[in-house]
């Protein structure tokens, strides 16, 4: 119910929350600008010189104004070291300034802590342990870089170091480089995941970790491994811009190449364009996403990046889309939200969004990391649709027909086959009065949640049977190598590359290759790990970020469409074809990626969201997760990501940077283009850590060129020659 809630001002306080007498202490401030919270006219009331705030105001300032504040009254009042006042303005300054040191400067003091992000609630935290002045401490971080841009990381390795050098011992949880790099001694786990991880790779400095052969991470440290950048693809809005000033037309009338592939690869199904008048920290704020293409979202953390996609654009789109599973999702989700506090800051407001070019787009989806359920009784299998495969794989055995049993029979949830005491739990649940709940295995099926009459069926593996390639490289088993029969526990126990090991011996059977193709899928993303029996309650964020995406693959059954490569079509007036192509008079004929023959001319694809979806990826699995990004592209969908790691901006088609600072500094467009342009604007943070990217491989033109190359870098954005390149603008 909590959306048909609404909230109006306290008519007593305006909803400053303090009694009358309490506002009327006031003190004086000088030379000190700040926007309190709008009023229900829209207009900000500004506080100038010589004038007097009360507490009330004071808790609207962003900390950084909050901190000069501070200062200036400990500047005119002076107070003795043992006068209290001098003591209180000296711990609020140092509290204060420990939040604008980790790059929390623009929230402000009265902001809940529950819309805080989980980087900025750690950060937080950081500060306290800071003001604590504890000393001879274990501090254990994990994560900590989550949601920061790579300048805020800087900031954050400050107060790291700061908290080392206090004598304390900082123990950090982490996958980002800038962290590793800092820290004095390193400890990497691997060598792979799940079972065949848990050992210690390497343990040492950072200079040894990078000569380190066994390690991955070392690999990847050093540059002997690395995501490689594909080929770009060309945006509409950029062949809009150099075809108007007439920078791509040969004037023999001839093509090259490039240009030819240019032309092809850029006839897209247009752009979303996105008009915000107000909401938060944007402010008039217009811009156009490419279709088709893999686009990034970047910025300082608080720039504005998750208001833009998921408080504007998610909103406004599925309301044009009319997409009732897309609402009843994020309808879910805002209701659980909600539902944590009766407080009018969690109520999100319809923002004044106006969008066009929403016809392209099929459908919207969010993919993010919020849990996928609280009930262990779902897992991996069943979230992506394979263990119903798996159910008509056994109920098609001899066994399974003699005993009468359907493929409902081999579901734990049904009567006909769970255990009659657990009911398909697998374990039973002891409710303490006074403590946590116990969980204890159940004794009669001993946690395999099934009847022995169904335990008893088995499909039995040939020996000297085939086996996939991919899953023979190395993969775990609970059930030992030499066991040639399963029952539907011991697939459930099995990983999921041990279970596509195990079905590659029946090419023949169609539910076998049914619930191979899905669990693929899985191993694609980087979890062929998992147990296919394990509850989704128990897997993290980025567990489960991946297992939505692998659900949706499945959904629209994305295959990987490369085929022989096709030269492009002859086009004898390049202007007009890409012309009425980008404006969408035309529907386009031309293949979506150069180096694919598949179409996906008059379809419509699915935009897919995600919120920072490398979040506690190791290097490798970023790669793997860039594929699965790429396919999506190639297939007709559109992929909108918000990132702060500078492998996956790298790689993207696009790129919109947001900024140039943080909370009401930022919300504006500092830069947008291909990620060689970005690099090389001056005003944008992104750009000034993608330029120490170093080496890079132009896919678009073939050639290679370093990101500190203006020249170079005009060369590659379009695969034209730089004479023909118009100025760079951020």
């Amino acid at each position: 119910l909590s959306r048909y809630r609404s909230y109006t001002p306290c008519p007593d306080c305006q909803g400053k929350r303090f009694r009358p007498e309490v506002l009327l202490y006031k003190l004086p401030i000088d030379d000190l600008r700040f926007t309190s919270a709008e009023s229900s006219t829209g207009a900000a009331s500004i506080v100038n010189r010589q004038s007097q705030i009360t507490l009330a105001d004071f808790y609207q300032l962003p900390i950084r104004d909050a901190l000069r504040f501070i200062e200036q009254i400990a500047a005119q009042h002076r107070p003795a070291t043992s006068d209290p006042i001098g003591l209180v303005l000296n711990e609020v300054r140092s509290r204060l300034s420990y939040l604008v040191e980790v790059g929390l400067g623009y929230l402000t003091l009265d902001r809940p802590t529950r819309t805080l992000s989980g980087g900025e609630t750690e950060r937080v935290n950081l500060t306290t342990c800071l003001g604590t002045r504890l000393v001879n401490t274990l501090y254990v971080l994990d994560e900590p870089s989550v949601g920061l841009h790579p300048r805020d990381t800087g900031r954050l390795l400050k107060i790291l170091e700061r908290l080392r050098d206090l004598g304390n011992t900082v123990v950090v949880v982490e996958h980002e480089a800038g962290v590793i790099r800092a820290a004095n001694r390193i400890v990497d786990l691997g060598p792979g995941h799940g079972e065949s991880g848990g050992h210690v790779v390497f343990q040492g400095a950072y200079s040894e970790i990078l000569k380190s052969k066994e390690s991955l991470t070392g690999q990847y440290l050093s540059g002997r491994s690395q995501i490689e950048i594909p080929r770009r693809r060309p945006v509409a809005v950029d062949v809009r811009r150099l075809i108007s000033k007439s920078e791509i037309l040969p004037r023999s009338g001839t093509q090259s190449e490039i240009e030819q592939s240019l032309l092809t690869s850029a006839a897209t199904k247009g752009c979303l364009t996105v008009e915000v008048a107000r909401l938060h920290n944007l402010r008039n704020l217009t811009v156009e996403i490419p279709l088709n293409r893999f686009v990034c979202v970047t910025g300082v953390s608080g720039s504005g990046k998750t208001t833009l996609v998921r408080e504007a654009l998610l909103p406004a789109l599925e309301a044009k889309l009319k997409s009732p599973m897309g609402n009843l999702k994020s309808e879910e989700i805002r209701d659980r939200n909600e539902s944590e506090d009766d407080s009018p800051s969690t109520v999100h407001h319809p923002p004044s969004t106006t969008l066009t070019g929403w016809e392209h787009v099929g459908r919207v989806v969010l993919v993010d990391q919020s849990t996928l359920g609280k009930t262990p009784r779902s897992n991996p299998a069943v979230y992506i649709g394979a263990f119903d495969d798996l159910r008509d794989l056994f109920a098609q055995t001899d066994a399974a027909k003699q005993g009468g049993l359907v493929a409902s029979a081999f579901s734990f949830n049904s009567s006909q086959g769970q255990c009659e005491r657990c009911r398909g739990a697998g374990f039973e649940k002891i409710e303490m009065q006074f403590l946590s709940d116990v969980f204890i295995r159940c004794p009669d099926c001993n946690g395999r949640r099934y009847r022995p009459h169904i335990l008893e069926v088995k499909i039995k593996r040939p020996v000297g049977g085939r086996a996939s390639p991919r899953a023979a490289t190395g993969s775990a088993f609970r059930v030992p190598r030499s066991a040639l029969e399963w029952s539907i526990a011991d697939l459930l126990e099995a990983t999921v590359d041990g279970v596509i090991e195990f079905l590659a011996a029946y090419p023949d059977s169609r539910p076998a290759r049914r619930a191979v193709e899905k669990l693929k899928l899985l191993q694609e993303v980087g979890l062929g790990y998992l147990r296919l029996g394990q509850p989704i309650n128990t897997l993290s964020g980025g567990e489960s970020q991946r297992l939505k995406l692998v659900s949706h693959l499945a959904e629209t059954a994305v295959t990987n469409p490369k085929t022989e490569n096709r030269k492009p079509k002859e086009i004898r007036n390049a202007k007009s074809e890409i012309s009425s192509v980008a404006s969408g008079t035309r529907s386009p004929d031309f293949g979506i990626h150069s180096d694919f023959g598949f179409r996906a001319s008059d379809l419509k694809g699915t935009l897919f969201l995600f919120d920072e979806p490398t979040t506690g990826l190791h290097f490798d699995d970023v790669r793997l997760l860039l594929k699965v990004f790429q396919r999506l592209v190639d297939a007709g969908h559109s992929v909108l990501v918000i990132e702060h790691n500078l492998d996956v901006i790298k790689c993207a088609d696009w790129v919109i940077d947001l900024g140039p600072e943080a909370g009401d500094e930022g919300g504006q467009i500092v830069a947008q283009g291909m990620p060689e342009k970005i690099a090389t604007c001056e005003a944008s943070h992104t750009g000034r850590f993608l330029q120490g990217m170093g080496e890079t491989r132009c896919r678009v033109s073939r050639t290679s060129c370093r990101k500190t190359s203006a020249t170079n870098v005009r060369t590659a954005e379009h695969g034209v020659p730089a004479e023909k390149q118009p100025e760079s603008t951020s």
